[in-house]
């Protein structure tokens, strides 16, 4: 009998108590751990990825050379709003 053959057992850990959501499954005589979630998180992840880059961005220039730029950014964000509703 091969390894790939043997009998063997697995547990299921549910971190959040959503079993639909983040599993982690342990493999008996395995020394790694495996992770399920679900595609959706994927999209989150990537959102969330993509939103602190922003924030950084942001971020980045000194608040002193934001304030040469008030009247600018005012009518940006002041169009945000109108689009905004």
């Amino acid at each position: 009998m091969t390894n790939q053959n043997r009998p063997f057992s697995i547990r299921l850990f549910v971190p959040d108590g959503d079993p639909d959501g983040l599993r982690m499954v342990e493999r008996s005589n395995w020394t790694g751990v495996g992770v399920v979630f679900a595609a959706l998180l994927i999209g989150i992840r990537d959102q969330l990825a993509e939103r602190v880059n922003t924030i950084a961005e942001r971020y980045s220039e000194p608040l002193p050379a934001l304030a040469g730029n008030v009247e600018v950014l005012s009518k940006k964000v002041e169009g945000y709003l109108r689009e905004m509703g």
